[in-house]
């Protein structure tokens, strides 16, 4: 495991812990990966989650990896059947991969460009697709 440091938008951004081995193989790879974190009673991952899966959809050189971290995986799990969410999904209920991360708040997303972290969207945002766009290029 190594941790990850990177310089994004004039401030260095370390992640609090290593990688955790949930993700290899995952956000290290060549291409666009998006690491989103979100919970079945976020009123606003409710919201966004739908957003994002339409995107990957209509962006099918991005991948989604979705970490719920839910304390009870069942709601998580039920959560994603009612989203018909078809992209990896990482159940975290001990809350060891968003402590990698360590983000103020949820949704929390992260966005990878060839391994590399290269933006972070933390909390809801209107249009949150041209957020994305922005950090990819």
């Amino acid at each position: 495991m190594r941790a990850v440091v990177v310089w994004m938008v004039g401030v260095l951004v370390l992640l609090a812990q290593p990688l955790p081995p949930q993700l290899a193989g995952t956000i290290d790879k060549k291409g666009i990966v998006l690491v989103d974190f979100f919970a079945s009673w976020c009123h606003s991952c409710r919201k966004e989650l739908p957003i994002l899966l339409d995107f990957v959809k209509r962006h099918p050189d991005i991948s989604l990896v979705a970490v719920d971290v839910d304390e009870n995986k069942e709601a998580g799990e039920a959560f994603v059947e009612e989203l018909g969410l078809k992209s990896v999904v990482l159940y975290d209920t001990k809350q060891e991969i968003i402590k990698a991360f360590d983000p103020a708040g949820i949704p929390a997303l992260y966005i990878f460009k060839d391994g590399k972290l290269v933006g972070s969207i933390i909390g809801a945002r209107e249009n949150i697709q041209a957020h994305i766009l922005k950090a990819i290029q």
